[in-house]
This record gives structure tokens, sequence and C-alpha cells, in this order.
């Protein structure tokens, strides 16, 4: 049976310029000739937080009445951009992992509300699977310096324990921590995700969120460790952290870390960055030319 892809994006302002010519037109672009077909989601609607997308991918799975086996890649819409064709994206994929919802990974931990609780705070084992605790949402005194912030050590090391054995030297082994931004999994398997989730609060953290459900050992949250399929380069160390290399002959980068040819990369813009989204735009300088030259 064939597996069909849907690659969803969310964006609730898809018109937006931060950069000259619009992020999500960028990426529509580089996924074009690629052969993906966007599907946006949210956009003109006023953003609500980072699990927004998730209520509203559960809204598409209702309303398209997708199969269980047909696979939904969801992506951030600003600063990703499309390097690898679609042809054999689900075969390599159904290859790789069974069962589950895959994230990208990243070299930084952690977001915001990661400091303040430890791992398990949001999501705990029970004996039927896993229970909500409390929303992944920053508490009292973070705003004003108070709130504790010492926990990122525990998601850390419990992290990095995660890690297959043999990745652990590996330079994939470099890429520990869940990436909210990049993520697939078939229909089944995102439902089975949300429904254990319960309700959620839009404004939760999707990234600390995912990484308890990852944590409680329940199986509904895998990683790509070797960035197979969705890459995050780590703008923080500047030009270092765009560790891309063009091969003129695929029309694609390979990650010079891992050696593999992701199908997505995310380059988020920081201020660290060698200059503003600098690696977005040395990478899109490439993806978005056409693959087939005019004769």
């Amino acid at each position: 049976t064939k597996m069909h892809v849907h690659w969803l994006v969310a964006e609730t302002n898809p018109e937006h310029n931060p950069r000259g010519e619009g992020s999500t037109k960028k990426l529509d672009d580089t996924g074009v000739r690629r052969n993906w077909k966007m599907n946006l989601l949210n956009a003109g609607k006023p953003w609500e937080g980072f699990c927004q997308k998730y209520s509203a991918l559960r809204d598409y799975i209702a309303a398209n009445r997708l199969r269980g086996t047909d696979l939904v890649v969801v992506t951030d819409g600003r600063d990703v951009l499309v390097n690898r064709d679609s042809a054999d994206f689900a075969k390599s994929f159904r290859s790789k992992f069974r069962g589950g919802v895959v994230f990208g990974t990243e070299q930084e931990c952690c977001v915001e509300v990661m400091y303040e609780y430890k791992p398990g705070a949001f999501v705990g084992k029970t004996k039927a699977g896993i229970s909500r605790r409390k929303p992944a949402i920053s508490g009292p005194g973070w705003d004003d310096g108070t709130a504790p912030r010492d926990k990122d050590g525990l998601w850390m090391r419990r992290l990095h324990s995660k890690v297959p054995k043999h990745l652990r030297n590996k330079a994939a082994g470099a890429f520990p921590y869940l990436n909210g931004g990049l993520a697939c999994g078939t229909v089944k398997a995102w439902k089975a995700l949300l429904k254990a989730m319960g309700k959620f609060d839009t404004w939760e953290d999707d990234q600390a969120l995912f990484t308890d459900v990852m944590l409680a050992k329940s199986g509904l949250v895998k990683l790509d460790y070797n960035q197979e399929f969705f890459s995050n380069s780590n703008v923080d160390q500047g030009k270092a952290g765009c560790f891309y290399k063009w091969d003129s002959g695929k029309k694609s980068y390979t990650n010079t870390l891992t050696k593999t040819m992701p199908y997505f990369i995310q380059t988020p813009g920081a201020k660290n960055d060698f200059k503003p989204f600098g690696c977005y735009m040395k990478l899109y300088r490439n993806l978005k030319k056409p693959i087939h030259p005019k004769r």
C-alpha cells in the first residue's frame, strides 16, 4: 500500500517578511523544487503558542479523513528549508522507524520552562502509560529572575542517557536533544500521541512537553539522532554551526558532522549567528535555484 505524505507547515502569518522576501515563501520555493506540497496550518489566525499547531494538526487529520498509514510531516515555517526531494521519503522513513512520532534533534538544551522544572514535571509514567501532571508553561518568577534555573542539568543527563550506545561515540551522539520544530509520524502514531496527551494548552512549550513524553518511556516519541530526515544548525557556534556542504550533483546539502543528507533543515536565527539568519540565507541561495537549469 502506498504511503501518502502530507507536509504541514505551522505559520500564523505566512506573509510575514522579516528578511526581504518572506520566509514561508522561501520555504515553499525550496519545497516546490523538490516535489513537496505545502499545507499551511493556522494561517491568518492569532498566534496562541507553540502547541497551537498540534490542535490544528488534530483538526487537519479529522477534516481530511487521513488514513492511519499516511505520513504527516509537521515543520515550522519561518526558519526551515527543504533540502531533499520527496520521492523516497516515505520508503526511507518506514525503513528506519516503526511506530512513534519522530522528532528532529539539536545540539542545544533547553527551553526556558525546562530550567524551572525537573523531568517528569509535565508528564508522568503510570501503569496504563503516561499521565499529564502540569502544563509546560513557565511559572511565577521567570521574568524577574527569581525562578530556580538549575534544572537543565537533570534534563541533559537524562537525554544523553537515551542516545543509543552505538551512536554515543559518533557525530550523531552530538545531537541528543529534541527539537520541536521538525517531526514526522504516521497518522496512527500522531493520533496515539495526541490521545495520550489529552487536553493541552496552546501556550505550552512543545519542546518541553514532548521531551517529557519521551523520557516517560512511552514509545510515543522517538528522535532522529543521525539527522537523516531533519537537521538543525547551531547558530550559537557562529559559522561553525552552519555545518552543511553543498552537493552540486544532488542539489542538496550534506550535514558535515553526521555525513547524512536530511530532507529538512532548520536554521534558527539568533544574535550569536555570524550574521542575522546567516546560515539560513547561505543555504537558501543554493536551494532556491532550479534543479534542472534551462537549456
